[in-house]
């Protein structure tokens, strides 16, 4: 995924993460001290790795890396073959917020993108 494609699906992800729960995400550029990281490759290249403090919850740390094998869009009804990058990230970083998947399809939290 291009880079500037991936900073814009963590930030509509983690958008819609702060509208619905009042939460704050605040990029810090010390991946070692971030609760949520996320990146294209692992290990993580230097520089490349986006780190992430959350105010106001309890947030488990998570590592989320994206692999470049996958078919990367932004959109809300990928084709098939395709993943929306804004909602896997979303529902990711929803691991480190709830924790569990919900069990109601269509949910972002649902076992599947």
């Amino acid at each position: 995924m291009q880079e500037e494609l991936f900073l814009m699906a963590v930030g509509k992800a983690l958008s819609y993460w702060s509208a619905c729960c009042d939460l704050q995400f605040e990029r810090t550029m010390e991946p070692q001290q971030a609760q949520i990281i996320l990146c294209q490759a692992r290990p993580y290249p230097p520089g490349q790795a986006l780190g992430y403090m959350c105010s106001k919850a309890r947030v488990w740390p998570v590592s989320i890396v994206f692999h470049a094998t996958k078919n990367w869009v932004i959109a809300k009804n990928p084709a098939p073959g395709e993943f929306d990058a804004v909602r896997v990230i979303a529902h990711e970083v929803g691991h480190a917020l709830l924790g569990e998947h919900h069990l109601a399809d269509g949910n972002l939290m649902s076992c599947g993108y």
